[in-house]
């Protein structure tokens, strides 16, 4: 699977993680009787609860999801290079990623 395809799918999870939650809100809206709005959508006839505005919080972050995980796996890529010219030293299961940029930040000094 290359890189494309593996984004791909990513974003196919993600969506489906939505798809998830806007069920489970249509559910627990039909159940309580309740007509809540629905994430990514403004519309002031319905009820935004703290139900509703947990499902849009957390539909939220899976699509910044889409965002940023293309970033975390470059940075992932580039502390693998860095291991490899022994620029950084992690320990076994650090995450190669955060080093990556931790070594990026203090290179161009914006981490002391």
């Amino acid at each position: 699977m290359d890189k494309n395809e593996s984004k791909t799918a990513f974003d196919a999870e993600i969506d489906r993680g939505v798809e998830l939650l806007l069920l489970a809100l249509r559910l627990q809206s039909e159940k309580d009787g309740v007509d809540r709005v629905v994430p990514f959508k403004v519309d002031k006839t319905k009820v935004l609860d703290s139900f509703a505005m947990d499902i849009a919080r957390t539909a939220s972050n899976l699509m910044l999801l889409k965002k940023y995980m293309p970033m975390w796996l470059k940075l992932g890529e580039l502390g693998r290079q860095l291991m490899e010219q022994e620029a950084i030293h992690p320990a076994l299961g650090d995450d190669l990623a955060a080093f990556a940029l931790d070594y990026v930040l203090k290179e161009h000094g914006c981490l002391k």
